[in-house]
């Protein structure tokens, strides 16, 4: 009889260890699981070699193998993560577009990146052109899984010309063609109404609406150019709606709420506004407004972790931050990502305001894209992660380093100021501890 060749084990690179008096917690980033531990059990795995821990404890060290925070000593874990990068950004089955159509919108917040162009509007040219473009797409079977992602602008403007003949032709063909479809709309929501909710029913979307404190200090910030017009009431009554009327797993919507020092203290309030929303159709996204990045101090990261524990004890999945666990910073490092702006015109980061400066090309009445090689190549031919901080970090793999706009911005460099451990605005651990109590209410929904 063969004898089972013996196989030597190590702690992953990855491990994050949470401490607290009642019990540790233990993150692995590579598998984005956790393990919660008595203290003595993960004082012994700190502490002990993993021949050692096995010994003492047997049943412990199975379930720390199962999840990835001790694996076998020939496991490479940083070449596999940068092999899966490659594969998603070179390699990947998924087609993902962001529209613009138009940009142009109806409110005026103050801390909007977007330069507004009045009375742009997408034509049926570029429409058509886009269809092509998918059309072809699908004769090459160049993807498995499309994601359209609308923006702007407001997306709802003129909805009913530009963006849902666009969204019900794609998404038929792309149905027909046995392959999967999906919408998201980054929107005010101030202009959706019972009509389009009727016709939102057809495309079931995912949807980001945005709110900005209660609704004193709302209706000071997102507000309509058209006279100062309030939009925090209708906000919420399209909120209610959707999620009453659209029915199916995949239909959620994205509540983001954006704050600052000055509107953090009220957000409590939404929650007496959104207790009677579906757990399983609202998450909530907290985001502190980027030009007030600098402003967050102690205090302020104390109140928002307890605002957080409040939806949490609520019942509501939150996050915030930029982790995803995605083998890619962000949809627009891959090479089957563009953006596509009213005019035809492509561009690959939606973070910035579209225009000449961003332009990688043109969508052509054939349906080909003509773009740049040379600018695509600057973007893609370094992966975002190849930098001594990126691969030292112990988040890497949820991370994958900043977005390759940035680097691109910062000349191809790494600094602090684009780290993506800025994007939450807590510790690090409090971050953990926050994202295991949603992964766990998750779970709970989903059984």
């Amino acid at each position: 009889m063969n004898r089972l060749k013996r196989i030597n084990m190590k702690k992953s690179s990855y491990n994050i260890i949470i401490r607290s008096d009642k019990a540790s917690l233990i993150f692995n980033s590579f598998t984005n699981s956790y393990v919660a531990l008595s203290n003595i059990v993960c004082d012994a795995f700190e502490s002990l070699s993993v021949e050692e821990f096995k010994s003492k404890y047997e049943k412990s060290y199975h379930n720390l193998c199962e999840i990835g925070v001790i694996i076998p000593k020939t496991k490479d874990e940083l070449a596999i993560i940068r092999y899966r990068n490659k594969i998603a950004t070179f390699g990947s089955r998924e087609l993902r577009i962001v529209v613009y159509p138009t940009q142009d919108c109806n409110l005026k917040c103050w801390y909007c990146y977007e330069n507004h162009i009045p009375h742009t509007r997408m034509g049926q040219d570029t429409i058509c052109k886009i269809i092509k473009f998918v059309e072809k797409s699908i004769k090459d079977n160049s993807f498995d899984d499309f994601y359209i992602t609308l923006f702007g602008g407001e997306p709802f403007t003129d909805f009913n010309t530009i963006a849902y003949p666009l969204l019900k032709h794609l998404k038929e063909v792309i149905e027909k063609a046995d392959k999967h479809f999906s919408a998201f709309f980054v929107t005010n929501a101030s202009l959706i109404d019972e009509t389009i909710i009727n016709k939102l029913k057809i495309i079931k979307p995912h949807l980001q609406i945005t709110l900005d404190g209660n609704k004193e200090h709302h209706d000071k910030i997102r507000i309509s150019k058209d006279g100062d017009k309030p939009t925090y009431d209708h906000i919420l009554w399209v909120i209610h709606r959707l999620t009453q009327e659209i029915e199916g797993d995949n239909f959620n919507i994205t509540l983001r709420i954006n704050y600052d020092n000055h509107t953090l203290d009220s957000i409590p309030e939404i929650l007496e506004k959104i207790k009677y929303l579906d757990r399983k159709k609202v998450f909530v996204h907290f985001e502190r407004v980027w030009q007030t990045e600098n402003e967050s101090t102690e205090q302020s990261r104390i109140l928002l972790r307890t605002i957080i524990k409040k939806f949490i004890k609520a019942g509501f999945c939150v996050n915030q931050g930029t982790f995803k666990g995605y083998p890619y910073s962000c949809p627009s490092d891959m090479k089957n990502s563009i953006v596509i702006n009213y005019d035809g015109s492509i561009h690959k980061c939606n973070g910035r305001t579209l225009s000449q400066l961003t332009k990688y090309g043109v969508l052509k009445n054939d349906g080909s894209l003509d773009i740049d090689e040379n600018l695509l190549a600057k973007r893609l031919s370094v992966a975002t992660i190849e930098n001594k901080e990126c691969l030292s970090c112990k988040m890497l793999p949820v991370c994958m380093g900043p977005c390759s706009q940035k680097i691109l911005e910062h000349n191809g460099e790494w600094s602090k100021s684009i780290c993506s451990l800025r994007s939450i605005d807590t510790s690090l651990s409090d971050y953990l501890v926050t994202d295991f109590w949603v992964k766990s209410m998750v779970e709970k929904y989903n059984g």
